[in-house]
């Protein structure tokens, strides 16, 4: 008889500590669903599109010295036109797409011809 009193209190002892751990939990869900809540309120008030910060215009144009590693300065920059290259490179790789298309074509009008 005191042996099953014995395991009832301890038994019961258990089921109070899990009681108080689900408790816990409890309110550190509803916790966190309150910051959720937060968080969704700050978002949708935000306009769509925009930054956070505001960002300011550089009011330097262009750079005006350059140094390099060893601290030299460079009087004059020297700046290379890469856009003439990248367009050639964009013409020349758009007209070899164009003809594969039209082999292609050629091809499939070859193939049903033959049919």
């Amino acid at each position: 008889m005191e042996k099953t009193e014995y395991l009832f209190a301890k038994t019961e002892i258990k089921v109070e500590k899990q009681e108080a751990l689900i408790k816990n939990q409890a309110a550190s869900i509803h916790n966190l669903e309150v910051q959720v809540g937060k968080i969704v309120n700050l978002l949708s008030a935000r306009t769509q599109g925009s930054l956070t910060s505001n960002t300011e215009k550089n009011s330097k144009e262009q750079v005006n010295a350059i140094t390099l590693r060893s601290g030299r300065q460079l009087e004059q920059a020297q700046v290379k036109n890469t856009d003439t290259k990248c367009t050639k490179d964009y013409e020349k790789s758009n007209t070899y797409d164009q003809r594969k298309v039209k082999d292609s074509r050629e091809h499939q009008t070859m193939v049903s011809l033959s049919k």
